[in-house]
């Protein structure tokens, strides 16, 4: 019983930690509007045979991190998938008229696709992209490259205000494991920084 309602307890505080849509709100508290995101399911196209699905997670921390900072409003994704049934075959050069007919509740859409994830032995690796710093005895270096595309679709002629391969690298140690703590790091990283270019953006556009 002592186990159980640790358990319980452990869960209820992990729940009230993250950011939830029922507390989250399209203002800031002196009453400004937030800039209203669509921020679209991550398409993985890499076929990568790395132990973690980078996509999905990816996907994940951005809603997160996005949620957690409060600078833009994150539509929920049922206000997304309302009038959008085919919003998986959404992609990266769909055009820019129709995504603002079908997210007329949004100010922008995001749209990213996750088109490399490239695994290199140290000694044949490239130079540090982002300078990563040597931090394993056997080492690898995981770059991965995302198609970005910031749509503004406001009240006019839609526009696309960021069109763009960002890029990133990370070493990691070799081999990975199944399950690899330090890729998954990679990724939460990854999609960290992707978040903060994603609100300089559309902050700067709004």
């Amino acid at each position: 019983m002592r186990q159980l309602l640790l358990s319980l307890f452990v869960a209820t505080i992990a729940v009230s930690c993250g950011p939830r849509y029922v507390d989250y709100f399209p203002r800031h508290d002196d009453g400004s509007s937030k800039p209203a995101v669509a921020l679209l399911p991550v398409r993985d196209s890499t076929q990568s045979c790395l132990p973690k699905p980078a996509g999905e997670h990816i996907f994940q921390v951005l809603q997160y991190e996005s949620m957690s900072k409060g600078n833009l409003y994150i539509l929920a994704p049922e206000e997304l998938r309302e009038g959008n049934p085919k919003i998986k075959e959404i992609g990266f050069y769909s055009d820019e008229t129709t995504l603002a007919q079908d997210f007329c509740s949004a100010d922008f859409v995001v749209i990213l696709e996750l088109f490399e994830q490239e695994f290199s032995s140290y000694g044949k690796a490239r130079p540090p992209i982002n300078n990563c710093v040597v931090a394993y005895p056997c080492e690898a270096l995981l770059t991965l490259k995302m198609r970005v595309k910031i749509v503004d679709v406001r009240p006019r002629s839609p526009r696309v205000v960021l069109q763009e391969v960002y890029t990133q690298g990370y070493y990691l140690p070799y081999p990975l494991e199944k399950d690899s703590e330090p890729l998954v790091k990679a990724y939460h990283r990854f999609a960290c920084s992707l978040e903060n270019r994603l609100e300089e953006v559309i902050c700067s556009a709004y």
